[in-house]
């Protein structure tokens, strides 16, 4: 059990990609944040350099993740609770100055405490989110300007006409990837 961390990004995905695209709903943001490194280099979101890491278990796989990219928070991405406190540990002994912690609440409170045993920094709690998951699509109407408009998929009472002043917003059909178009 042991933290390994890197300013590599190349580094950082050979070790730790695998273990994030096994849930990729729950680490959308740190699948996104390497992408855009990966395509706009690692200095996209601030001078500083970033820092990368990952968590490995007993018996070698990657059980737990982070990343900073300065000067947005540190985010944790399935970070087991006996990873927390090394976690502060390391980052603290490499001198990292933080601005904050991205975690599962339970994970965020105990890094918040860890760090501020080591520098004496108060914590505050700024922002709780939560992920949604979708469970099924539920087109509400087509639009006749839509390519992909078919009359046998809707009702004619399901029929929408945009206005300049309205959006209207069209699943596509269910058996197709699922995305959102606009019209104005």
């Amino acid at each position: 059990m042991a933290w390994f961390t890197t300013e590599d990004l190349d580094e950082y995905l050979a070790a730790a990609e695998g273990f994030l695209r096994l849930r990729p709903a729950e680490n959308t943001v740190p699948l996104t944040v390497a992408a855009t490194l990966r395509a706009q280099g690692t200095r996209a979101f601030g001078e500083a350099a970033p820092l990368f890491g990952w968590w490995r278990a007993d018996d070698g796989t990657v059980a737990g993740a982070f990343h900073e990219t300065p000067p947005h928070p540190v985010l944790l991405a399935g970070v087991p609770q006996r990873a927390v406190e090394p976690l502060a540990e390391v980052l603290f002994a490499l001198g990292r100055r933080l601005s904050g912690i991205n975690a599962r609440v339970e994970a965020a409170e105990a890094f918040a405490a860890a760090w501020q045993r080591r520098t004496g920094a108060a914590w505050q709690v700024h922002m709780r989110q939560r992920l949604y998951r979708l469970q099924e699509l539920v087109a509400r109407f087509r639009l006749e300007s839509d390519p992909a408009w078919d009359e046998a998929d809707v009702d004619a009472d399901e029929a929408f006409e945009p206005t300049p002043r309205r959006r209207a917003n069209d699943w596509e059909r269910p058996h197709r990837d699922a995305s959102l178009r606009h019209a104005s």
